[in-house]
């Protein structure tokens, strides 16, 4: 009795213990191919792909009246998206969002120029190729 109890006992730990929601989200490896939208216009365009819980690409967002060539990378926790945009020499600003679905996502941006004369903030969204 006492082994049928200890056996019940560990059965009921080993199964509780995987009761934590299920498995976490992890997106499609991509390629991605979005868009940078301003005032609902489009603003610039863009690529990335995910993997290990990153998101990582290239683009351009016209800021101040002309291309600025971007690098892309952020974090992917659960559904979301937190990091930014930026280029060495020219600027820098946030990338954040979330995943819609295993193929879609969408969310927020902002890109202030290294002299911080002006600030270009809009929304994205970018699907699975």
């Amino acid at each position: 009795m006492r082994k049928i109890l200890f056996l019940a006992l560990i059965w009921l730990a080993f199964l509780l213990s995987g009761c934590g929601g299920g498995d976490p989200f992890v997106p499609p490896l991509g390629p991605y191919s979005g868009v940078f939208l301003v005032d609902g216009n489009q603003n610039g365009e863009f690529t990335f792909t995910t993997g290990d819980g990153l998101l990582a690409g290239t683009g351009y967002i016209t800021h101040n009246g002309g291309p600025i060539l971007v690098s892309i990378s952020a974090v992917i926790g659960d559904h979301a998206i937190n990091g930014q945009a930026t280029n060495e020499q020219l600027g820098y600003g946030t990338f954040t969002g979330s995943f819609t679905s295993d193929e879609t996502c969408n969310g927020t941006f902002t890109f202030t120029d290294t002299l911080e004369t002006a600030v270009t903030t809009g929304t994205w969204t970018a699907t699975l190729d």
